[in-house]
C-alpha cells in the first residue's frame, strides 16, 4: 500500500510507474491526466489505455491518495473524488515510481506499508 497527497499546477499527466520487464518502455503506469479529466491505466510507457475512469481535479489543490495492491489487483483511490480498479500482472516485487509528465507535482506524506 502506498499513501499520500499531491498537488499540481499545470494540465500534464502524472502518477504511479511500474516496472515490469527493466525496460523502460514496457512500464506500466497509472496515470492522472488534468487536460482529460481523468485516471487511467496505460501500458507500454503509455501508449495503450488499458481502462479509465472520470477525476475532475483542480490545478493548486491538494489531494489524498491510496494505493493498493494485493496479488494483480491494484486500486487507486483519490479520496472524496474517484478510484480505479486495475489489474496489473508481473509487477510484484518490483520498483514503483512516481512521474510527472509536463506537469510540477508535489508529492508530500509519502508512505509505503508492505507485509
Amino acid at each position: 500500500m502506498l499513501t499520500g497527497k499531491f498537488k499540481f499546477s499545470k494540465k500534464g499527466s502524472f502518477g504511479l510507474a511500474f516496472d515490469y520487464s527493466g525496460e523502460q518502455d514496457k512500464y506500466k503506469m497509472i496515470s492522472i491526466d488534468p487536460a482529460k479529466g481523468s485516471i487511467e491505466l496505460l501500458f507500454n510507457e503509455g501508449t495503450t489505455e488499458i481502462t479509465s475512469a472520470a477525476a475532475h481535479l483542480k490545478e493548486g489543490e491538494t489531494y489524498s491518495f491510496t494505493y493498493i495492491q494485493e496479488g494483480s489487483v491494484g486500486v487507486f483511490y483519490i479520496d472524496g473524488e474517484t478510484s480505479l480498479t486495475v489489474r496489473i500482472y508481473g509487477v510484484t516485487g518490483k520498483s514503483i515510481m512516481l512521474f510527472a509528465e509536463s506537469n510540477s507535482v508535489e508529492f508530500t506524506d509519502l508512505r509505503e506499508y508492505t507485509r
